[in-house]
């Protein structure tokens, strides 16, 4: 008898970006941007099942080659104007049994690391706690936000704030882009926490500009991780 899944990992990756042409499959230090994420996922270790879910069979393939499943979507769920929550139903929906929690993850979480899944895993085991959101603090204080008019000019969009000091505003944070990770069935007494990611975990792709530095990042972060491997074999082999 197969083992109900407890947890799944969805990663929706539609074929028909517009802003950024073919973003999901965009060529990153050697492999598709997809890919990372998939191994990601994969390193994990906190997932029973992971699944691509795209109407693109380039991305399928993609996502069989690096040894997760795939699941077709149809074509009405891979439009520009579909939410991803339709998408993780249709995949739900195929499934013979139910997974006890389902993480959203976003095929541009480039950055993110396995050990925040582990930890988003961790908080989710809880008897409180329904659902993780990857959430990472605002670059600068939101409370000092301008508002742009027509014609250039500028002012505060909360006056309330114009002498604060930038480090006596308590921080604010926004959704990473990363994933979300929630129980198929809660209580009332559980509740969403946030999993705070670093800034160079949380690059959201929505713009050429934003591949441009995640991919600088991926590279720069790529490195480090490789030469501290390195420098930890020689410190080994030295003694």
């Amino acid at each position: 008898m197969k083992k109900k899944p407890a947890a799944i990992a969805a990663i929706p990756a539609r074929g028909g970006s517009k802003r950024i042409p073919r973003k999901n499959l965009y060529p990153v230090n050697g492999r598709p941007m997809l890919a990372w994420v998939i191994e990601t996922a994969i390193a994990a270790e906190v997932f029973d099942d992971i699944v691509v879910s795209s109407e693109d069979d380039e991305i399928l393939e993609t996502a069989v080659s690096f040894g997760v499943n795939a699941h077709k979507r149809p074509l009405h769920l891979a439009d520009d104007r579909t939410h991803v929550g339709p998408v993780v139903e249709d995949y739900l929906k195929s499934l013979s049994s139910q997974p006890d929690s389902v993480c959203l993850l976003y095929a541009t979480a480039l950055l993110l690391k396995p050990e925040q899944l582990k930890q988003a895993c961790a908080l989710l085991k809880s008897d409180t706690v329904s659902s993780v959101l990857a959430i990472a603090e605002f670059e600068s204080p939101i409370q000092r936000a301008y508002e742009l008019g027509e014609d250039g000019s500028i002012r505060m969009a909360d006056p309330t704030f114009f002498n604060w000091r930038s480090q006596d505003l308590p921080p604010r944070y926004r959704d990473a882009g990363c994933f979300s990770w929630w129980k198929l069935h809660r209580t009332q007494e559980q509740r969403s926490v946030g999993l705070v990611v670093p800034r160079q975990s949380a690059v959201d792709i929505d713009s050429p500009d934003d591949l441009f530095i995640a991919s600088a990042l991926h590279r720069a972060i790529s490195f480090s991780d490789h030469q501290l491997d390195v420098n930890n074999k020689c410190s080994k082999n030295s003694g």
